[in-house]
């Protein structure tokens, strides 16, 4: 009969214990708790949950322990592992569920199989790795290098060592690749097995910051993050070189074809991308040439998503008190505006059409269009239809 231990987390984001955490942590060591896998989740789709002593929905596995995990379910036979709950830390919520396994045959290693991503066929742009992850690849050899000289460390050496590695924990979310998910938690089991008490925090804050905790909460500054890298200055200048040979159809089909069909996450939902991205263990250069030719499709043919509906709104509100002509020409624009981003602005064509049909029955002869809007075909004009949305980007868009 073998044991195995597993960390369980993100208790502060289940309804059943909001608000009482750290009284259900202070009672939860020595009570029952019960594992099972959630592959209905949308984001990981090898989570695994954890269910305390009175059927409630209270965490999940730590990530890093994922493996072990499976590979206990996999040698159980069974759809669930239970067990007891061994300690709980309340300062960094977190818990330490045991439970005996027969036969355990160790952790899966290949548990998120890369091939998929591997065999992805892409032919567009590359963009120049960032700064960032450079300085990154640097602080991982550095670890590496000094963990390795441990034993004839100074009380300093120690101390660098870990403010380093505090520093890698800060910079290293930006990189969310398969490579980078797989050295963190090498790092935090080796630094685990060491038994350094100098070490123990740096090893939390690592947990904390790449567990599932950690994951749900850092989507939005890595989503910023990866947004001013496409849209830099010196992104667009690259690209703008490689704009001509290139078919950007030809790459945009190929951003199709990504396994799991992130592109089309992308273009819906851009926080639900970072999220799902951060558990899929993507391996980097097929991560790179997908956000390469999500920059290059969005440089070439800017979406009708930079429009910002506030600015759709305001053109509507502009319009309203103009002529039937003026009217028809600005419901022309944002119909074909409107076809060509899915309808998210079906409301405000909605009302600008109301409008009109009432201003068809009312005697009402407001200003007329040459006194507020320029001719569709005069893109120069920036007091024009085009000038009241984003010139730039309606021309583009409607090419």
């Amino acid at each position: 009969m073998n044991v195995i231990q597993l960390h369980i987390v993100g208790f502060p984001y289940r309804k059943d214990i909001e608000g009482h955490v750290s009284e259900f942590l202070a009672e939860a060591p020595g009570h029952a708790m019960t594992l099972r896998p959630h592959q209905g989740n949308s984001h990981d789709k090898l989570a695994v949950r954890a269910f305390d002593w009175l059927g409630r929905f209270v965490g999940f596995v730590s990530q890093k322990d994922l493996p072990q995990a499976w590979g206990a379910l996999r040698s159980s036979g069974h759809q669930s592992l239970r067990g007891v709950v061994v300690s709980s830390n309340i300062e960094h919520p977190c818990a330490l569920f045991k439970c005996e396994v027969p036969e355990y045959d160790g952790p899966i290693t290949s548990l998120y199989p890369q091939k998929s991503f591997l065999d992805w066929h892409y032919s567009g742009p590359i963009l120049n790795l960032p700064d960032e992850l450079d300085n990154i690849d640097y602080m991982m050899g550095e670890i590496d290098d000094r963990w390795a000289e441990r034993q004839e460390w100074s009380d300093e050496d120690l101390h660098d060592f870990v403010r380093l590695t505090a520093r890698f924990a800060q910079c290293s979310k930006y990189d969310i690749s398969a490579e980078m998910n797989n050295y963190r938690r090498r790092l935090i089991i080796e630094l685990h097995d060491s038994k350094l008490d100098e070490v123990n925090e740096v090893t939390e804050e690592l947990e904390m910051a790449f567990g599932r905790t950690g994951r749900e909460t850092m989507g939005g500054e890595v989503l910023d993050f990866w947004m001013n890298q496409m849209q830099s200055t010196g992104t667009i200048r690259q690209l703008a070189v490689h704009r001509h040979e290139y078919d950007v159809t030809a790459v945009e089909h190929e951003l199709e074809q990504f396994p799991e069909s992130m592109y089309y996450v992308w273009k819906e939902n851009r926080d639900l991308f970072v999220s799902k991205i951060l558990y899929m263990h993507i391996p980097r250069e097929a991560l790179w040439r997908l956000v390469s030719g999500i920059a290059y499709v969005e440089m070439v043919r800017p979406t009708a998503r930079c429009i910002d509906i506030s600015a759709v709104s305001k053109m509507v509100d502009t319009v309203l008190p103009m002529d039937i002509d003026a009217m028809k020409e600005a419901e022309l624009m944002l119909s074909r505006v409107n076809d060509k981003s899915g309808h998210a602005y079906d409301a405000e064509l909605s009302r600008l059409r109301n409008a009109r049909d009432a201003k068809v029955a009312s005697d009402v002869e407001p200003r007329r269009i040459g006194q507020v809007i320029g001719r569709q075909n005069n893109i120069g004009d920036t007091t024009g239809l085009e000038g009241l949305l984003n010139q730039e980007a309606v021309r583009k868009l409607l090419e």
